[in-house]
């Protein structure tokens, strides 16, 4: 298991979250997690902004978006 999302993948998650996208944000989450194995506590941890750290769940919070994290779950 690769330990690592690119920046494209960190920056589409983040995206996704942010603007309240729910069906890409879960059809982004769930192709990470079966291409890759994570788990949602791992996909949490990598999807972060570099500069702020700031992740998922705080793009979501931020901009009112609570059907991020109730979306965000492996199949």
């Amino acid at each position: 298991m690769s330990s690592v999302l690119s920046e494209d993948e960190i920056d589409d998650l983040l995206y996704l979250a942010r603007i309240g996208d729910i069906d890409d944000f879960t059809s982004s989450s769930q192709e990470l997690f079966s291409k890759n194995g994570y788990s949602m506590q791992q996909l949490m941890d990598l999807a972060r902004n570099a500069e702020s750290g700031n992740g998922i769940l705080h793009m979501a919070a931020a901009n009112g978006h609570q059907g991020v994290y109730i979306s965000f779950s492996p199949a």
